[in-house]
Formats: structure tokens, C-alpha cells, sequence
């Protein structure tokens, strides 16, 4: 029982951290602060974890990549992209299901116009790659790297995927997110057991990242009235067109890595 626990006490550490997070964010430019939340709150909780439990995964030692072709870490960096749109419309439709969820999204929009469009240009590059590199990094190094071989070693690989992507899910507390960074967080824990790599997984998290993190949340900013909402229809057609193409890519993506595995 105590096995099983560890990795879901390590979360509930993390998690925690994440309140020291808040004030590294108060006390530093919003771009660096999340920087030093990514190294100290997520990456050093995984780290520590590994050093107290002596339990560094051998299979993801050395970060290889294991023998995977540049066509299917292509495949991994689509699907990531599209799973990714498809949490963004999952998103907007839990908020238009949810009006009360409104005053999270308007909070959530703030937070990103200042990381993204600070007046200095430093700042707006420390917020890309803060996005872009720490944020995949450590948190791919904590759930995929460290709290997933955990759970693997007590739990089948069905429950041990869903519970994975449930903690990443959680970890971002935001209620409107819940659900698709769930999803995420299954498809990336997903395509690291089958690379036994951490690599492809931070792969896909930086390409989502970037396009739903960066890209269009920039063009949202720019283009997009915040008073006014799509229909609900609309963002349905919108989940019935991404949906399928994420799912392919998903399954294209684990079909192309078993057979490079075993090759």
C-alpha cells in the first residue's frame, strides 16, 4: 500500500510547492517566476523524489531516444498539436456549459497577455521559452519521468495512463482545463511507455505548447473580441473536425513507435 502511495504523496508535494510558485511570480517578473516554478516546484520535486526513493527509472537515464524515426517524432509532434486544439475547444466548451467559469477564463487571459505581450522584449521571449522549455522539461520530467514508472510498477497500464493524466490534469488547477489537460496528460504518458523515452514526450508537449500555448492564444489576443463568445454549435463542429484527427494521430503515432521499437 505504502508503494502504491508514494507517487500520489509526491504530487500532493508538488502541488503544494506550487504555492511558493505564487510568490516567486509576485516577487519576479511573471516570465521568470514561472521559470523558477518549473526548476524548484517540479523538476526539484521529481529530483528529490528519485534521490529519497533511490528510484531513477533506468529506462529513462539517458534521455535517448530509442532508435524512433525522424517521420514518427513528426507523427508525435502532430498528434501532440491536435490533441492539444482538441483540449483547447474542449476548454471553450466547458466554459460556455459552465458560465460561472467566465471569471476563470478572463483571469487565465490576463495572466497570458502579460506573459506573452510584456512592453519589454526580453520579457515576451523569457515567456516563450518559459512555455516552451521549462514547462515541458520539468513537467514531463515529474509525471512521465518520475511519477509514472512509479505507478507502473503497482498498477496495469490502462489505470496507470488515465491516473497520470488525471494528476497532470489537477497539477494546473483550473477548473475549465481540468478535463482536456487530462487528456493531454494521458497522451503524453501514453507515448512515453512506449518509447521508454522521455524525449518524444517532451517533444510533443513543446510543439503543443507552442501552437496552443504561444501561437494561437497571440492571435486570439489580436484578433478575437473577449466579449464575444463562438456558439456552442460552432465549437462542437470545431471538436467533431479535431477530435478524429488527434485520435488518428494518437494511434498512428503508437503504431509507428512499436514498430520502430521492434525494429
Amino acid at each position: 500500500m505504502i508503494d502504491y502511495a508514494r507517487p500520489y504523496i509526491a504530487f500532493v508535494i508538488a502541488a503544494g510547492f506550487l504555492l511558493f510558485g505564487a510568490v516567486f511570480q509576485t516577487l519576479l517578473p511573471l516570465q521568470f517566476g514561472l521559470m523558477l516554478t518549473e526548476v524548484l516546484c517540479v523538476f526539484g520535486v521529481g529530483f528529490a523524489y528519485q534521490k529519497l526513493q533511490n528510484d531513477r527509472p533506468e529506462e529513462y537515464r539517458s534521455f535517448r531516444i530509442q532508435d524512433q524515426r525522424v517521420s514518427t517524432l513528426l507523427v508525435i509532434a502532430a498528434g501532440g498539436i491536435f490533441v492539444g486544439l482538441m483540449a483547447n475547444v474542449t476548454a471553450a466548451i466547458t466554459i460556455e456549459l459552465f458560465p460561472a467559469l467566465k471569471t476563470v477564463e478572463a483571469a487565465y487571459a490576463e495572466t497570458i497577455e502579460k506573459l506573452l505581450r510584456p512592453d519589454e522584449l526580453y520579457l515576451a521571449v523569457a515567456g516563450v521559452i518559459a512555455v516552451t522549455v521549462f514547462a515541458p522539461v520539468c513537467e514531463e520530467f515529474l509525471f512521465r519521468g518520475t511519477l509514472l514508472p512509479a505507478q507502473l510498477r503497482n498498477e496495469k497500464i490502462v489505470m496507470a495512463v488515465i491516473a497520470n493524466g488525471l494528476l497532470f490534469g489537477a497539477f494546473h488547477m483550473n477548473p475549465m482545463s481540468f478535463v482536456p489537460l487530462s487528456i493531454v496528460g494521458m497522451f503524453l504518458a501514453h507515448i512515453t511507455i512506449y518509447t521508454r523515452s522521455l524525449w518524444p514526450a517532451i517533444l510533443a508537449h513543446a510543439t503543443l505548447n507552442l501552437s496552443n500555448g504561444v501561437i494561437l492564444p497571440l492571435i486570439a489576443l489580436e484578433y478575437v473580441d473577449p466579449e464575444v463568445s463562438p456558439p456552442l454549435s460552432e465549437l462542437f463542429y470545431a471538436l467533431c473536425f479535431v477530435m478524429p484527427i488527434g485520435g488518428m494521430l494518437w494511434m498512428f503515432a503508437i503504431r509507428r513507435m512499436k514498430a520502430d521499437w521492434s525494429g
